[in-house]
């Protein structure tokens, strides 16, 4: 549910309960018995909507994280010792194979953190007679193999949470267009009692107001990482320009865009953007730069994640 549809929701849950308080009136409106348990019922469905959507989201992302974090702890534990084992033995080909970064790992792409945690793998195992004396064992190997097919497995449930989460989302905005349909229809028949229950019209009028946020209240968060290493970048230049004026070389008055830098953890925010499209050029010394086209809806938090390659 976005934030429209919250504010939407709210309006319709204090719409359902006055007009429940006030049967002696609403009971003698017309066709108003078969339009407001359709009315309830749909908020029901609403509530239950959410309340699964949230639950789901929240319970796969949790165990794919610690699916995640595990396997990055146990490919990194294992390929530091290999890298030691190949550098003390004069093998700057191995060494250079198992070496990386445990923010490396953590932050790698799903296939990704795969493929290294299985190179770790082969690569420790090929040597693992010589890897005793450097803490590397039979069973790390395996509780290394069997961590890579845990959080290979997960990922298919994601997939198919995300398409259920797509799915809960049309359901959703096709019981509210049907509460808008239906509110439009009770809001003809209060008419009919406009003159005889003026006290009733007002608080129902004013109860139906749904009470927005302004258009430029939004925000959107960006975080900007080495390509090679995961690593957060400091110190990047984000440029925004409106769609309109992407051709713009530079900031003008015209334009006025607006610029970001990041910070230690290679993220910023923008407040206050408006609704449209923006066209974002990245820079950093050392880094090739990049042109990225995002899209700010209407009260919604915007994510922009940015892996930057050096030059």
């Amino acid at each position: 549910m976005n934030s429209k549809q919250e504010t939407k929701y709210v309006m319709e849950q204090s719409t359902r309960d006055f007009l429940g308080r006030n049967k002696e009136i609403t009971d003698k409106l017309p066709t108003f018995n078969v339009l407001f348990p359709r009315f309830t019922s749909n908020l029901q469905q609403i509530g239950d909507i959410c309340g699964l959507k949230v639950a789901d989201k929240t319970g796969t992302a949790v165990k794919k994280e610690q699916l995640r974090t595990s396997l990055a702890t146990k490919a990194f534990g294992i390929a530091i010792k290999t890298e030691a084992y190949a550098k003390i033995n004069g093998n700057p080909v191995l060494a250079a194979e198992v070496h990386f970064t445990e923010s490396e790992l953590l932050h790698a792409p799903d296939s990704k953190l795969i493929d290294k945690a299985n190179l770790i793998y082969i690569k420790a195992n090929a040597n693992i007679s010589k890897l005793a004396e450097y803490g590397v064992t039979p069973e790390m190997l395996t509780e290394l193999k069997d961590a890579t097919t845990l959080f290979n497995n997960e990922i298919p449930s994601m997939r198919i949470e995300r398409n259920e989460s797509k799915a809960a989302t049309h359901q959703l905005n096709r019981i509210f267009t049907e509460n808008d349909e239906i509110l439009e229809k009770i809001d003809l028949l209060v008419e009919v009692v406009r003159t005889t229950h003026p006290e009733f019209y007002s608080q129902y009028k004013s109860i139906r107001k749904v009470q927005g946020k302004k258009s430029t209240t939004l925000s959107l968060t960006t975080k900007i990482v080495s390509a090679s290493n995961g690593e957060p970048i400091k110190g990047a230049k984000a440029t925004f320009f409106a769609a309109s004026k992407a051709a713009v070389a530079s900031a003008t008055k015209e334009s006025k865009p607006i610029v970001k830098k990041t910070a230690e953890k290679g993220i910023f925010k923008v407040k206050s953007l408006p609704e449209g499209t923006y066209t974002v050029i990245i820079e950093k010394s050392g880094y090739a730069t990049i042109t990225e086209t995002v899209s700010i809806s209407d009260n919604e938090m915007t994510t922009l994640d940015i892996k930057m390659d050096k030059n």
